[in-house]
């Protein structure tokens, strides 16, 4: 069935609709010309209104998505924005993790010391560090607490070997400290030093808070646990200590760069302490373990005589330990 085409023009009055064939319509804007340029600039400044709209928003999602992932990882960032609901978030999931905490030793005596102003630039220009290598190495920044920093490797986001890129992350931040410790020495700039913690445990990941307000966190006593592990560098003579889990689950080719030194209660339970191998320098590691293993047995003389033939800081620490406990020991 031939139908010829009609158009129907509408006004935004009370006006009956106008209804007329597609020829008709052609042969009115021929007549009258300015009709048709008219509705042409109609249409081309509703167009322009609607593109500048568009512009304009997707400038705001940018700058907003630009602010949001300089305060959130991208990690975290996309895991909230897959999520459909806050409810969704803030379940969490439970999963193993590795665990770094850095610590600024003598913040407090470097805030007597510098203004405000110059305090929170140098905080600021040691933490720009941390945060490259951490996210180099793969890890997520979960959270800066004061001057301390805590770090997940496998959460929220999977990763292979998370305890080798913890410990690989661990060594990188020392290095990159040290060489910006040396260039900003020469400027007369501060430099701070830094204890670190590094475990490897069970956690849960997930948002807290309320559904108007809410942060990302892990939570879970092997995180108690790290901090624990950092506050005892201060305990012995080394600036970063590794918990034993953590070494379980090194490939067998990274396990020789940490040196068991300790047993503490600091994971619950009575367990090993490691350190980074070139923090301890002992000469004689099966020495060095004879000596801790007649120390355990209560043979403070023997012990003392054992440790007596090696040298290192580690080994010093545990001399002024077993000559304490032989005083302690008199009648």
């Amino acid at each position: 069935l031939d139908c010829p085409r009609t158009a129907s023009v509408i006004a935004h009055t009370d006006v009956t609709v106008l209804h007329m064939t597609s020829e008709e319509f052609l042969a009115a804007l021929d007549r009258h010309p300015g009709i048709y340029r008219s509705m042409l600039n109609d249409m081309l400044t509703k167009f322009q209104s609607a593109q500048l709209v568009r512009v304009k928003q997707n400038k705001v999602i940018h700058r907003t998505v630009d602010v949001l992932s300089r305060a959130l990882p991208s990690e975290i960032l996309g895991l909230m924005a897959n999520q459909t609901s806050p409810e969704a978030l803030m379940a969490g999931r439970t999963g193993d993790a590795a665990l770094l905490f850095f610590d600024i030793r003598e913040f407090s005596t470097w805030a007597e010391r510098l203004s405000p102003q110059d305090l929170l630039r140098a905080l600021n220009e040691h933490l720009q560090l941390i945060n490259q290598t951490i996210e180099g190495c793969g890890g997520v920044i979960i959270n800066f607490i004061g001057d301390a920093v805590l770090a997940s490797f496998n959460m929220p986001a999977e990763l292979h070997q998370p305890a080798a890129r913890a410990l690989l992350c661990l060594r990188h931040c020392r290095e990159t400290l040290a060489l910006a410790a040396a260039d900003r020495k020469q400027r007369g700039l501060p430099c701070f030093a830094i204890g670190a913690g590094l475990h490897f445990g069970q956690v849960v990941g997930g948002t807290i808070g309320s559904e108007n307000r809410f942060a990302y966190n892990i939570l879970g006593e092997e995180v108690n646990a790290t901090m624990r592990l950092e506050s005892l560098t201060r305990q012995y003579p080394v600036s970063a200590l590794v918990s034993g889990p953590l070494v379980a689950q090194l490939p067998e080719d990274m396990r020789a760069q940490c040196v068991e030194i300790d047993e503490q209660p600091a994971l619950g339970t009575l367990s090993p302490l490691f350190a980074l191998a070139e923090d301890v320098c002992i000469s004689d590691p099966a020495l060095f373990a004879a000596a801790r293993a007649t120390l355990a047995r209560g043979e403070l003389s023997k012990a003392l005589t054992l440790f007596q033939q090696l040298d290192g800081p580690v080994v010093e620490y545990y001399i002024r330990r077993v000559q304490a406990q032989l005083v302690l020991s008199m009648p």
